[in-house]
């Protein structure tokens, strides 16, 4: 069987960045062990997440692991891990609810192992802007980039294809493109899959 790598005990460097060595121990997993595929979830993005978690559990399943279940999260997510006495959690969730933090801070309560960032990582990487800075801080390259708020440019011309992607939206659902050529150029619009 191979070992999914949920997290582990969280300690910080010197830089005050999560230490490596302890952001996931692997856990033994045996055929028997109850994984729940966590997917679908409440956010824009659930049909992609029910994609992603059939694949991931039919996966699962090919590997061996008889007691993989699919879960499909709502509002009663830790009364029906409990019920089900999950042991640990594959996260094929998407968007907000499921990368940004929040189920991931869910089953750290509940004690449950999970795949994928611990709290803190995919709380940050949910707002673009902040990540790229936080990365530029720590000495990575990153593109230059603008934050445009919805409805302006701030009086700049835009003159490049731009990749208008809301804040809390992880895939491409939702995502605007812009093209100006020289002149004012118009802000992004408002629409119902844009955390703009």
């Amino acid at each position: 069987m191979k070992s999914l790598e949920p997290y582990g005990q969280q300690t910080m460097n010197k830089e005050g960045f999560p230490s490596m060595s302890s952001v996931q121990t692997p856990v033994k997993l045996s055929s028997q062990t109850r994984i729940g595929v966590l997917y679908g979830g409440l956010s824009s993005e659930r049909k992609v997440s029910l994609i992603s978690g059939q694949n991931c559990f039919d996966a699962l399943k090919r590997l061996g692991y008889e007691n993989a279940e699919l879960i499909d999260v709502n509002h009663h997510i830790a009364q029906t891990l409990a019920e089900k006495r999950i042991e640990v959690a594959y996260i094929a969730l998407h968007g907000k609810f499921g990368e940004d933090g929040c189920i991931q801070g869910l089953l750290e309560l509940m004690g449950i192992p999970y795949t994928g960032c611990r709290v803190a990582a995919s709380a940050l990487t949910m707002n673009k802007a902040t990540t790229k800075s936080v990365l530029k801080d720590a000495g990575l390259p990153v593109i230059d980039s603008v934050v445009i708020k919805a409805g302006t440019v701030n009086g700049k011309a835009v003159r490049y294809r731009a990749e208008l992607p809301g804040d809390g939206q992880t895939h491409q659902r939702g995502l605007q493109h812009r093209h100006e050529q020289g002149g004012q150029g118009r802000g992004p619009e408002r629409g119902p899959h844009h955390g703009l």
